[in-house]
C-alpha cells in the first residue's frame, strides 16, 4: 500500500525485508530481490565461517547494512560533530 517503509521492516505478506536504496541508483533497484525472513534464516543457519562475526554479517543483509552505514549513518554523524564543534566555538567566543 505505501511506497516508503522504513528500513528493516517487514512486509508481513511476503516477508521482504525493505533495504535501503541508493538514490542515484534507484532505477536498478528490483524489490524482488531483497531478502526475506526465510532467507535470512537460511543464510544465519548455513553460515559455515570459523571467525566469529554478529548473525547480519553473515546473511545477504550485509550489504544493505553497510550501505546504510557508509551513507547515511557515518555523514549524519559528521553532521552532527560539525554542528557542535561549531556551537562549541560559538560559545568559548561569548563572554
Amino acid at each position: 500500500n505505501q511506497l516508503l517503509k522504513s528500513p528493516w521492516s517487514v512486509h508481513p505478506k511476503t516477508g521482504r525485508v525493505c533495504v535501503p536504496i541508493d538514490p542515484d541508483n534507484c532505477e536498478d533497484f528490483d524489490p524482488f530481490s531483497v531478502p526475506t525472513i526465510e532467507d535470512l534464516l537460511s543464510d544465519i543457519n548455513s553460515y559455515k565461517g570459523k571467525e566469529k562475526v554478529q548473525d547480519w554479517a553473515k546473511t545477504r543483509m550485509a550489504p544493505y547494512l553497510e550501505f546504510f552505514k557508509t551513507k547515511f549513518l557515518q555523514p549524519l554523524e559528521a553532521s552532527i560533530r560539525a554542528k557542535r564543534r561549531e556551537i562549541a566555538t560559538k560559545s568559548d567566543m561569548t563572554f
